[in-house]
């Protein structure tokens, strides 16, 4: 080869040398990027928006007006006139009569000696309503006494007959004594029988 002929090749170009004309591809691009970001504003804004709408607001409390207090006047009256009321007449109560009155602090026991269940104490609510101290109820050691009994302690016998005369209302006395062991926690103990 010759060296003129070297000379005379000419380089090879592999691109076009000027810029060609915009083509739709090259405005592509940016057009996505605007819409996203404008996609983007949007979306905010509506979150925004329902996020206010959300939250209510705070509802304001109703306020008094202050209203000015009435200042009472003084009115004549007519002068009331009596009204004729019928007295209360008293209504007669029944009440237990004893002779009991120097009995109170008397305490008696009363059990019962039937197989009638509840007189022991019926006849302690009696006692107790004439002045009596109540020492308890129950059972005697038998069912079958026919006749009330009374024991009294020595030292209370000056009560006996009051005390006999009080239960003799309800029930038949059969025995008194005034042998009622002075260690009993009660003064008298009555035994209720079936008459």
């Amino acid at each position: 080869m010759d060296e003129g002929m070297i000379s005379q090749v000419s380089p090879i170009s592999i691109g076009p040398a000027t810029p060609s004309a915009p083509g739709p591809k090259r405005f592509l691009l940016p057009i996505i990027i605007v819409l996203v970001l404008l996609g983007a504003i949007f979306a905010g804004a509506k979150y925004l928006q329902s996020r206010n709408e959300a939250i209510p607001a705070p509802t304001p409390l109703p306020t008094q007006a202050p209203t000015e207090t009435p200042t009472p006047t003084i009115e004549p009256t007519a002068t009331p006139k009596a009204t004729p009321t019928k007295k209360p007449t008293p209504t007669p109560t029944k009440t237990a009569t004893s002779s009991a009155t120097t009995s109170k602090g008397l305490i008696v026991r009363v059990l019962n000696g039937t197989t009638t269940s509840g007189l022991a104490a019926a006849l302690i609510e009696y006692l107790v309503g004439l002045g009596y101290d109540s020492g308890g109820t129950g059972n005697a050691d038998r069912q079958d006494y026919d006749k009330a009994t009374i024991t009294i302690k020595a030292s209370k016998e000056s009560l006996l007959s009051t005390l006999k005369t009080d239960v003799a209302t309800k029930y038949s006395i059969g025995t008194t004594s005034a042998t009622l062991a002075s260690t009993e926690s009660y003064d008298a103990l009555v035994i209720i029988g079936k008459n």
